[in-house]
């Protein structure tokens, strides 16, 4: 019996099994999934605060162009 536990250890890999590997693989999809979806939120926010700012200096320029116009 003990030479049979003896070949039986020696014959014992280690590492990760495939299904491990596959567990992982999906969790980092989820993760990167949801990092790409904050990336969108966020660059959909930018893109609206630049179109606002780009409002108001129009609306600014044209407040002033009606000041100079009243003035004269």
């Amino acid at each position: 019996m003990s030479m049979n536990n003896t070949s039986q250890k020696s014959t014992r890999r280690t590492g990760f099994t495939i299904v491990e590997m596959m567990v992982t693989i999906g969790v980092l999809v989820v993760v990167a999934a949801g990092v790409s979806a904050i990336f969108t939120s966020i660059g959909d926010t930018v893109s609206k605060g630049r179109k606002i700012s780009e409002l108001n200096r129009f609306a600014s320029q044209v407040e002033r162009v009606m000041r100079e116009d009243l003035r004269t």
